[in-house]
């Protein structure tokens, strides 16, 4: 049996006892303030076989991020895992293929149920890296929030997060770039975070009003910037960034909340009636013939619904969805149509 035949056996035996609604998911963010990876599109696939380079085993998956910005983050996107390594690769925006990219790195402890961060920073030409961490979180108890919290800021120095509205002091202490800290459940309510140095200068102070915290819910807190021996005419200032599990993105500067970004997508859904109680409509409308995926998460990542892969005819669609058993609060609807992504944010009441 030729390379190609026996691909093709490898992939069918592994579709078949894979499940759709099962896999590891990735949320990726850009942190890079160079000129050349101010903008980026993020690609993967799987390598069924592990070899040190790309294999004719390979299971493409294609673009996953298209014009992912500097501050901007994707929602965490389900994979089917077939078998093997996860290979990134980073491309500049608008790019068609991997043949121009900068930067490419191999993954091979992926778990299969596992979520994901993946950071980038740096200079393509020069030291740019994906920082990867898990984003599990343990059991929240209401009414806390788990957040993780990613230090991105470039300096050769640490960062310690305080809490400055309560005594107990220090949450993250000597918290290196690229590391991360894992989830801490802290009780809902108004922050107040200082950010110190290794030198023990407080470099910054954020005010998080409990107003942008979701109840049990999943965030991860990145600080963000450069200091100022090396940011030109304060084009990126030290900031902090909430990103929640759907991709949304509050900038936190000094005096509170600056801006909040949603990741572009590149399928139009909408959702009525949107805060819902026993049922809710999301529609979407097809130029051409596509092969349907959906999930629901709620705003821990857990799936609380989902349905298979299914051809479907082009023309305007609607998929319903029975909400009365579902508790209340924020829950995220994605869908993947061929390889496009798309995103919804809905409530239940």
């Amino acid at each position: 049996m030729n390379k190609i035949g026996l691909t093709l056996v490898v992939l069918i035996i592994s579709l078949f006892f894979t499940k759709a609604d099962h896999g590891p998911q990735f949320q990726f963010i850009n942190n890079s303030t160079h000129p050349g990876a101010q903008s980026v599109d993020i690609w993967y696939t799987w390598d069924q076989f592990a070899s040190s380079g790309d294999s004719a085993f390979s299971y493409y998956v294609g673009k996953v991020a298209e014009d992912l910005n500097y501050k901007e983050a994707t929602p965490y996107i389900q994979s089917t895992l077939i078998y093997g390594d996860l290979i990134v690769y980073v491309t500049p925006a608008g790019s068609t293929d991997t043949t121009n990219a900068f930067y490419r790195k191999r993954f091979t402890d992926v778990d299969y149920d596992e979520f994901y961060t993946l950071v980038f920073s740096g200079d393509p030409l020069n030291g740019f890296e994906c920082y990867r961490s898990p984003s599990s979180p343990e059991a929240i108890a209401a009414p806390a929030v788990s957040i993780k919290f990613y230090n991105g800021y470039e300096s050769s120095t640490s960062l310690d997060f305080i809490r400055t509205d309560i005594s107990s002091g220090t949450v993250v202490q000597d918290l290196a770039y690229g590391e991360h800290q894992a989830h801490v459940n802290l009780l809902r309510s108004n922050f107040q975070f200082a950010l110190r140095n290794d030198n023990g200068v407080i470099i910054g102070e954020f005010d998080i009003p409990a107003s942008i915290l979701e109840t049990n819910s999943v965030i991860t807190l990145v600080a963000v910037g450069k200091p100022s021996s090396q940011n030109t005419n304060s084009l990126f200032p030290l900031r902090l960034l909430l990103v929640r599990q759907s991709g949304e993105v509050v900038e936190i500067g000094p005096n509170g909340a600056v801006s909040v970004e949603e990741w572009d997508q590149n399928i139009a859904l909408s959702a009525y009636p949107n805060p819902a109680s026993d049922r809710m409509n999301i529609t979407f409308e097809l130029s051409a013939q596509e092969d349907l995926q959906w999930s629901v998460m709620d705003a821990t990542g857990r799936i609380v619904e989902s349905h298979d892969r299914r051809a479907v005819a082009p023309g305007q669609h609607e998929i319903r969805l029975q909400t009365s058993s579902w508790s209340p609060g924020w829950y995220t609807f994605q869908c993947r149509l061929g390889s496009k992504l798309g995103y919804q944010r809905i409530l239940v009441q």
